[in-house]
């Protein structure tokens, strides 16, 4: 069986694996920093979208409120309009059993 030997000598074939193990670290590292370059421009584009819809909808949710408010207050106003309109009818259903002569 061999014996395995320590060889202390540089060849061209030591060289070389070293040159395309440093390319592939160089490579890989550029790519990492170009795909998050990348998304850190999608993320601000988004959250420009995110910013503009949600001022469009705080507009919308005003004039919701606006709206509402004014439905409410023009619901009250009609059931005060009812109310009296049932307290007349009934003092004319009083005034009316009045006026009826009873069998």
């Amino acid at each position: 069986m061999p014996r395995l030997e320590y060889d202390p000598k540089i060849s061209l074939g030591n060289i070389v694996t070293i040159a395309v193990v440093f390319v592939g670290a160089v490579t890989a590292w550029n790519t990492v920093v170009s795909r998050q370059t990348q998304m850190a421009e999608k993320i601000a584009v988004m959250e420009t979208s995110i910013a503009a819809k949600t001022a469009g909808r705080d507009q919308q949710m005003s004039a919701h409120e606006a709206r509402i408010r004014a439905v409410e207050i023009a619901q009250a106003a009609q059931s005060s309009d009812l109310r009296a309109i049932q307290s007349g009818i009934s003092r004319i259903e009083a005034q009316m059993e009045r006026l009826q002569p009873r069998p």
